[in-house]
């Protein structure tokens, strides 16, 4: 029976792995199981169960559900069942310091993991952060949400990633995971700590890369500790990211983090002169190109120079499609866009802009156009799409329409 001198560190996250240690120097005693060379998933799947899953104590029938969920898949389940426990207790006599007969108990028609051996489950140790993190001030709180998270090392038992009750829990640990990041860079940013935030953030987007409220405090943190450049950066990199592959565009928090960035960045006093030269050297660039959110504006602003009369301006949008016998490649379709771009500012005027709205459409504000002189841009970027990209298995629909009143 276990004695005082070791405990089992179990974990879950990012993978799945026991091993004993000393209580003396915190080294290991044994070996890691289950080692590279395992020779039954299902013996590893009955232990991961027995540890993890909600029941304490597990029946002979919902193991066997579990294990052999597909009816008739064994002739006696029954049996079965209790030659997997035979060889999961053999695996587990491999630790070294204790029995796999002391692990995992049988009881009347039951089986259950012994809780009174010594141990220490990554999982567990994060609920428990999360409990106690729900009270306090931030002096308190701040080191126990910094332990969970550290404890995060990805995804909840991924090899069984497929169970249900593993993606239940993996749902879980996730969403909680992600609320301590956010809750730990508010405390941050209240201590004014904007270096944690940065390294908070770094890790956390690794394994969340579209949570919003982590790019918003990216950005603020960056613009605090005076990298001005890199929050700009980091803003239209993530829209890029979020346009690519979720076809949508950042929320408003991060937009107005962005905003703020571009407010508040340090700019030398000079002379009207100079400040014109600045202007038309970006004015000399050609069509000008914008994130979405200033699209709008522009928009707004051009319509109400229509209703006033005077000039005319025409809405445009792009839309990039598989011609017809080419299925949809989501890799060629970004490459496309990503070229799209240079196509589009190389065939419009000085003063038109353009945006990009989603993963397969660009919008443009043709200035200075008719209805019928509106075609003119378009037939020339088609021109110039067929003979850059000639054989690119995608088509283009362009529409157009006249704006204001």
């Amino acid at each position: 029976m276990p004695g005082k001198d070791w405990y089992l560190k179990i974990a879950s996250f990012g993978g799945f792995s026991v091993r004993a240690y000393s209580h003396a120097d915190e080294n290991p005693i044994g070996p890691a199981l289950p080692g590279k060379k395992t020779w039954s998933r299902k013996v590893w799947y009955l232990v991961k169960y027995l540890l993890f899953s909600e029941t304490k104590t597990a029946t002979v029938s919902e193991l066997v559900d579990h294990i052999w969920p597909r009816e008739g898949s064994v002739a006696d389940p029954v049996r079965s069942l209790r030659l997997l426990v035979y060889r999961a207790r053999q695996e587990l006599d491999k630790l070294g310091c204790v029995k796999g007969s002391d692990l995992i108990v049988a009881g009347d028609g039951s089986y259950r993991w012994n809780r009174a051996v010594p141990a220490e489950i990554d999982a567990d140790v994060f609920k428990r952060c999360y409990r106690d993190s729900r009270s306090g001030g931030d002096a308190s709180r701040l080191p126990l949400l910094e332990k969970a998270i550290r404890l995060y090392g990805g995804q909840f038992l991924p090899e069984e990633a497929s169970a249900p009750w593993v993606m239940v829990l993996d749902t879980y640990y996730h969403s909680k995971y992600t609320a301590m990041c956010l809750e730990a860079a508010a405390i941050d940013q209240r201590l004014g700590r904007p270096w944690d935030i940065l390294d908070l953030c770094g890790r956390a987007l690794i394994m969340d890369p579209y949570e919003d409220g982590l790019h918003t405090a990216m950005i603020r943190a960056l613009a605090e500790v005076g990298a001005v450049k890199e929050a700009k950066k980091h803003y239209l990199d993530t829209a890029e990211m979020y346009r690519n592959s979720l076809d949508v565009s950042p929320g408003r928090e991060m937009t107005e983090a962005y905003e703020a960035v571009l407010k508040n960045e340090d700019t030398k006093s000079a002379d009207a002169v100079s400040i014109q030269a600045d202007l038309d050297q970006v004015c000399a660039s050609g069509a000008f190109y914008c994130e979405y959110d200033a699209f709008k504006r522009l928009y707004c602003l051009k319509r109400e120079e229509c209703s006033r009369g005077g000039i005319q301006v025409q809405l445009s949008l792009i839309t990039l499609f598989p011609a017809a016998g080419h299925p949809p490649d989501d890799g060629r379709q970004k490459k496309i866009m990503l070229r799209m771009k240079e196509i589009i500012a190389a065939s419009l005027r000085k003063g038109d802009i353009f945006s990009r709205y989603s993963a397969t459409q660009y919008i443009l504000l043709l200035q200075f156009t008719s209805a019928e002189n509106g075609v003119f841009p378009l037939n020339r970027i088609q021109r110039n799409y067929q003979k850059d990209l000639p054989k690119s298995g995608y088509l283009l629909q362009c529409k157009i329409l006249p704006i204001g009143s």
